[in-house]
C-alpha cells in the first residue's frame, strides 16, 4: 500500500468546512477532471453513501465507508463491485481539524496496485502523479470554500 497526503489551511471556520465537505455533490467543482457526478444511493451524505463521478477517463464509483461527523470521512473508489484496474484497491480520506480560528484540510489517498510483483514497483512510479493530483484537489477545494467559484481545470 501507497500512501500520498496533502495538508493546506482555509480561513474558514471548521463548521463553515464542514457543511460544505458534507455536501458530497459537490466534487465537480474542485475535483480536477470531474466533469458531473450522480449518485446511485438513496442517501446523499453519511456512512453508505455512493456516487458515480464522471470525467474524460470514464466513471469511478465512489462509496463512503467511514463518517466522522464534523470531521472527515473516506472514500472506496471502485468501478462496479471491483477497484479501479490496475489498482488493487483504493481511498481518499477528506479531513478537516481545527486550527484556531481557521481549519486545516488534509487529504489523503491510499492505494495499491495489482499486477502481482510488478504492482510495488508500478505503485512508487505513479506515487509523483498521485500526489499531484492529490495536492491540486486540496488547492482547488480550498480555493472553492474560500471563494465559491470553480476554477476551471487547465491542462498542465
Amino acid at each position: 500500500m501507497t500512501t500520498v497526503q496533502s495538508r493546506s489551511r482555509c480561513v474558514l471556520r471548521p463548521s463553515e468546512c464542514w457543511e460544505k465537505l458534507s455536501d458530497l455533490s459537490l466534487a465537480d467543482r474542485y475535483v480536477p477532471g470531474v466533469k458531473g457526478q450522480h449518485f446511485v444511493s438513496q442517501n446523499r451524505t453519511g456512512l453508505g453513501t455512493s456516487r458515480v463521478v464522471e470525467s474524460s477517463a470514464g466513471e469511478l464509483h465512489e462509496t463512503v465507508i467511514e463518517w466522522n461527523e464534523g470531521s472527515g470521512f473516506v472514500l472506496r473508489l471502485h468501478r462496479g463491485e471491483g477497484p479501479p484496474r490496475p489498482m488493487r484497491e483504493a481511498t481518499f480520506r477528506y479531513a478537516i481539524e481545527p486550527d484556531g480560528v481557521t481549519t486545516r484540510v488534509v487529504l489523503t489517498m491510499t492505494y495499491a496496485f495489482g499486477l502481482g510483483p510488478l504492482g510495488p514497483m508500478i505503485e512508487r512510479l505513479a506515487r509523483p502523479a498521485m500526489q499531484r493530483n492529490v495536492d491540486r484537489i486540496a488547492d482547488r477545494l480550498v480555493r472553492f470554500w474560500e471563494t465559491g467559484s470553480a476554477e476551471p481545470d487547465l491542462v498542465a
